[in-house]
């Protein structure tokens, strides 16, 4: 299914160490369709840890790292990356530039291909090296431009370049050879996108730089100021009018509508659980026409009906009882967090974000009150936060240590180590072959499966299985009691995915009698019915049974 959206915000931001930035970054993935990161300082095999950030998010990035050599010295550097929302990702594709200083996307829009590049262009350092470093990123982009299949560009990011400065002839001359309008500058004036820690120096040195046909398609340009863990501040654009094709998630799991968060059984009372479930299942009723069936092998059509719909309601309202009585909590790839941050960053990040802005409110002084203020807060929030950066797992031993004096809960204290032990690992691959995202990538494992395992033909056992099916006409119908299905689910391992129809194992567990009574019945009915055999969906018994 494909949706149409009118509005595209983007948002370009220099974040000088993701890691570190990491709850910024966050934050403007809630408020925005793209964020363009600058400067993510990520290592080559560190990359994956960008579409962590946010559980909505794809991403695509470049590394700056040379990491072929032996002994890799100093911090990392550079590095570029672009995060988009999963429904975005039918009208995205991704440009391959080789180039660390440049990452591009092609979006498909209803006024053709858009190319839309994320730079972070080279540093002004007085010399012929950077003049010329800083031309040819300019021409990689002109010809990344030229030779892709889009009729309008936009280009945003930290161009170290403002007013009068030794690279804003370079950058003029980028803009006309491609057509290109300085948005910023034509609706904001007297702003700064870069402050030194002291706060001595400003400048306006991130940019956004548009076609004139989608230039005339933003509606908003703003500079956040209220962000604070890097030297740079955040660039947002809003495009009105620009219509992007929306990609659905396949609904191929999970068809019931149940909470996709994370189950906490361990949480639940057993006995209210029991009795919320006997009181919702109270609603309905086994059928009647199904009770008084005598024929060994029904074949009526009315009748499998019937059970379909004793199914779809018993599933329902088990799924609904689950949905209101187990708790849940976001699932563990929604957001990535710096340890320690609540109990010695968050306090010294609002200090130092309200007296950043009164020191933007009263002119930006370099000197006197504010001043001394703004700086003051804001080294203090980099101390702390580099002290959890640094301190880490002393941190994170820490926390599973409080729990564990807390709750005097030992399983838990070793979950939450095995928890972290995995969270090491990559979790998860945003693009395999043509397929795009969690639900895409989903659908192609299951239909290259599907295919496989149906490849070769069964022919002959079918017939031998419908044969034994219909040898039931002339034998007692069989009843399948409730202490069977009391010591079936009790055999059952807990932990496990959920099955087909989105229901856990521990729903049936913890289900208690009056749930248990109506398996028995739906598993009688369909015994004494071809209805198994005619629809083949033995997944859906087995996900009840």
């Amino acid at each position: 299914m494909l949706t149409v959206t009118n509005n595209l915000s983007v948002c370009s931001y220099n974040c000088r160490s993701v890691k570190s930035s990491i709850a910024d970054v966050h934050n403007l993935c809630q408020n925005h369709d793209i964020v363009l990161l600058q400067e993510h300082w990520l290592l080559p095999f560190e990359l994956e840890y960008l579409s962590d950030i946010h559980v909505e998010f794809l991403s695509w990035g470049t590394s700056a790292v040379n990491i072929t050599g032996d002994i890799l010295t100093g911090r990392p550097y550079g590095g570029t990356a672009i995060l988009y929302q999963k429904n975005l990702a039918h009208a995205i594709t991704v440009i391959t530039t080789n180039e660390s200083r440049c990452t591009a996307i092609l979006l498909a829009t209803d006024l053709g291909p858009v190319m839309l590049a994320n730079v972070y262009m080279p540093t002004d350092y007085n010399n012929d090296d950077s003049y010329e470093e800083y031309l040819d990123v300019c021409s990689r982009i002109t010809a990344l431009y030229q030779d892709s299949d889009a009729v309008y560009l936009t280009v945003m990011g930290d161009f170290n370049c403002s007013y009068h400065s030794t690279f804003y002839d370079i950058f003029q001359q980028f803009a006309t050879d491609n057509a290109l309008v300085c948005s910023d500058m034509q609706r904001l004036g007297g702003v700064f996108t870069y402050c030194s820690d002291d706060g001595r120096n400003v400048s306006w040195i991130d940019h956004v730089l548009c076609s004139k046909t989608i230039d005339d398609k933003i509606a908003n340009v703003q500079v956040y100021y209220s962000y604070q863990s890097s030297d740079h501040k955040p660039l947002a654009v809003t495009f009105c009018g620009l219509s992007l094709e929306l990609s659905k998630p396949a609904e191929c799991i999970n068809t019931f509508g149940l909470n996709t968060g994370y189950l906490l059984w361990d949480k639940i009372n057993v006995s209210s659980f029991q009795d919320s479930m006997s009181s919702a299942l109270s609603q309905i009723n086994a059928p009647d026409c199904l009770i008084q069936c005598n024929e060994p092998s029904c074949c009526n059509s009315h009748h499998h009906a019937i059970i379909e719909e004793y199914y779809n309601n018993i599933i329902t309202i088990a799924s609904n009882v689950v949905s209101t009585s187990v708790p849940t909590v976001s699932t563990p790839a929604g957001k990535q967090r710096i340890p320690g941050w609540t109990d010695y960053v968050q306090e010294k990040y609002n200090l130092a974000k309200d007296a950043f802005l009164n020191w933007v409110y009263v002119g930006k002084p370099k000197s006197g009150f504010e001043h001394l203020r703004m700086c003051k807060t804001r080294a203090a929030f980099k101390l702390a936060l580099r002290y959890c950066r640094r301190h880490s797992e002393q941190l994170k031993a820490d926390a599973r240590a409080k729990d564990l004096l807390d709750t005097y809960n030992s399983h838990k204290f070793w979950k939450g180590i095995q928890r972290e032990s995995r969270s090491k690992a990559t979790k998860y691959a945003t693009k395999v072959g043509d397929a795009t995202g969690e639900s895409d990538i989903c659908m192609m494992w299951r239909n290259h499966f599907n295919s496989l395992y149906n490849s070769v033909s069964i022919a002959d056992e079918k017939e031998k299985i419908l044969s034994q099916l219909g040898k039931k006409k002339d034998s007692n119908i069989s009843v399948i009691d409730v202490d069977t299905i009391i010591g079936a689910v009790r055999k059952q391992n807990k932990g496990k995915s959920a099955g087909p129809n989105g229901l856990f194992m521990e729903t049936f567990v913890y289900g208690g009698l009056r749930l248990w009574t109506h398996l028995s019945l739906l598993l009688t009915f369909l015994c004494s019915t071809l209805l198994l055999a005619e629809k083949y969906d033995c997944d859906r018994v087995c996900a009840t049974a």
